[in-house]
């Protein structure tokens, strides 16, 4: 599936984007307190991984899989579960990053200057 358009027309944004829910196969963390507010049956459905540092939302053709695409909308299908990466995206408005630039994963051990290490 490829990345919707933004449609500036409707009267609810955010159903018709869904481009924060549009990322690489890592893209959404699953953290522990994640995992127990999904609970089995909705972890088993949408989460791989089985460790921490290696858990993440199922994606599947490049949208997250608890995005409901269906009725012409794009609407997270476990809203009151979603993950904390989720819950403090900041959607449209003066600060918001909406639609956010598809971005590579961050690979970790992030290597930083060593001028930022002596201050």
């Amino acid at each position: 599936m490829s990345l919707p358009p933004i449609n500036s027309d409707s009267t609810s944004l955010c159903f018709s984007c869904g481009r924060c829910c549009f990322g690489p196969t890592q893209y959404v963390q699953v953290f522990d307190d994640d995992l127990a507010a999904l609970g089995p049956a909705l972890a088993e459905k949408f989460v791989v991984g089985a460790e921490e540092k290696e858990r993440f939302m199922r994606m599947e053709e490049g949208h997250c899989s608890a995005l409901d695409t269906s009725h012409g909308q794009f609407k997270c299908g476990i809203y009151e579960q979603r993950p904390l990466i989720c819950r403090i995206y900041k959607q449209h408005g003066e600060q918001s990053l909406c639609p956010p630039p598809l971005l590579e994963p961050l690979k970790l051990p992030v290597e930083l200057p060593a001028s930022a290490l002596l201050r």
